[in-house]
C-alpha cells in the first residue's frame, strides 16, 4: 500500500539514498538537499518535500522550493506526489521541473500562473557511462596535453561558450 506524506531531516538517509538513484535527472533536488537539508522555509534552496512510500520504500519525491517551484522525481505517482506537495506548502506554484514524462502528466493538473512560465519545453538530461569514455587518440599519444583552466583562461573560456 503506497502512502504519502512530509518529509523531515529524519528522511534524509532515505531521501539520499533514493535521490543517488535517480542522479542523472534529480541534480536539482540533489544540490537542494545537500545546501539546505530537508528544510522548508523562506531562504534560497529550502522547500517542502513529500514522499511517497511502499510500505517503509521511498518511491517517490517531490518539492516545492522557496520560489514556487516544484520539482519532481515521482517515477509511480507524478500527480499525486505534486499535488501533495503544492497543498502542503500552501505555496503559489510557479512552475514544475523534473524529468520530461513526469511534467507533462503533473502541468495540466496545477494550478499554475502560466503567465509565470518561460517556455514549456523538455529539458534533456544526460548521463556519461565513464566505461564507455573513450579518450582521444591525440590526448592519449600526446599529442596534445590538457590542464586544468586557471583565471587567465577565462576571456577565452567565456568566447567558447
Amino acid at each position: 500500500m503506497t502512502s504519502i506524506r512530509r518529509l523531515g531531516q529524519a528522511d534524509r538517509d532515505a531521501l539520499d539514498a533514493f535521490l543517488l538513484n535517480h542522479r542523472a535527472s534529480s541534480m536539482f533536488l540533489r544540490s537542494n538537499v545537500l545546501q539546505a537539508g530537508v528544510v522548508d522555509g523562506p531562504a534560497r534552496y529550502q522547500g517542502l518535500y513529500v514522499g511517497a512510500f511502499d510500505g517503509a520504500h521511498l518511491t517517490d519525491v517531490a518539492a516545492h522550493y522557496w520560489n514556487g517551484h516544484i520539482i519532481l522525481q515521482a517515477p509511480t505517482a507524478p500527480v499525486e506526489l505534486a499535488i501533495a506537495v503544492a497543498q502542503e506548502s500552501q505555496r503559489v506554484v510557479t512552475g514544475i521541473l523534473g524529468p520530461w514524462s513526469q511534467v507533462k502528466v503533473v502541468e495540466p493538473e496545477m494550478d499554475i500562473d502560466r503567465s509565470c512560465l518561460g517556455k514549456v519545453v523538455p529539458e534533456y538530461l544526460y548521463t556519461l557511462d565513464l566505461s564507455a569514455l573513450k579518450i582521444p587518440k591525440s590526448l592519449s599519444t600526446g599529442l596534445v596535453g590538457y590542464r586544468r583552466a586557471a583565471p587567465e583562461d577565462v576571456p577565452v573560456l567565456v568566447a567558447w561558450r
